[in-house]
């Protein structure tokens, strides 16, 4: 016969009772924290720094080096500058205005360089070549460029030479202290020559000594010394035998 003890007695339900002393809970009893995989994608993302494209380098050739002009210098809020070109320009005697594009800075003419007469316009660029500032200094170096290689250039600076080579003088004895100035108008020099040829050969001896110091100084910035060289031998190529003579008769080391 069974013992009837060891049944449960439905009138007196099962009563849960405690761990003993010194063990350890069930893992089932334990809670979690929260999984960081149900973290929202928008609070990840906050920590993660998205990468950015490389900044792009802005051409320096949009940016003129030289000093801009004090407008409160001059008259009717232009500048003044130094000399007849500063004058014509703010008068508006100069057909043509800077166009400062996203790589360089160009001219833009009003008329088209064939249309244009050189007598005064070319005279008044080359005594520009002695301005300093921005823009005087910028528009007469490129207008200066523009006019000698434009296609039907020679024929219109050729009864213009001597009148040329005297401002071209100036310019160079100007800014013979300017690197920048004086690298700008020596290529002015260069493409004088290529344009008349034979025909500056009687003023050659004028360009010569500025041409001469800067081969002797033994700091001279490479760039310069290269850049007469160079101007030398356009000129004895241009101008021949009689070029060749008076550059040996300045520049001895010259050959």
């Amino acid at each position: 016969m069974k013992n009837s003890s060891t049944r449960p007695n439905p009138a007196h339900p099962a009563i849960s009772r405690p761990p003993p002393t010194g063990a350890r809970p069930s893992l089932a009893s334990k809670p979690h924290p929260p999984s960081t995989s149900t973290r929202p994608a928008a609070i990840a993302a906050k920590h993660i720094s998205p990468s950015r494209p490389p900044a792009q380098k802005i051409s320096q050739a949009r940016f003129d080096p030289h000093p801009v002009a004090s407008p409160f210098q001059g008259t009717g809020g232009h500048a003044q500058g130094k000399t007849a070109f500063a004058h014509a320009y703010n008068s508006g005697s100069i057909p043509c205005r800077l166009q400062h594009g996203t790589v360089r800075i160009t001219l833009q003419w009003n008329n088209p360089l064939p249309t244009l007469s050189y007598d005064p316009l070319l005279l008044l660029c080359m005594e520009g070549l002695q301005e300093t500032d921005h823009p005087f200094v910028t528009v007469a170096q490129l207008a200066t460029r523009e006019l000698l290689t434009a296609p039907d250039a020679g024929p219109k600076v050729a009864p213009l030479v001597a009148q040329l080579a005297l401002r071209l003088r100036a310019s160079l004895l100007a800014t013979s202290r300017s690197p920048d100035g004086f690298l700008a108008t020596l290529e002015v020099l260069r493409l004088l020559s290529n344009c008349v040829g034979p025909e500056l050969n009687p003023h050659t001896a004028s360009f010569l000594a500025p041409l001469a110091n800067t081969l002797l100084k033994p700091a001279a910035p490479t760039k310069l010394r290269d850049k007469c060289n160079e101007v030398l031998e356009t000129l004895a190529r241009n101008g021949g035998a009689p070029a060749m003579d008076a550059i040996r008769a300045k520049v001895p080391s010259f050959r």
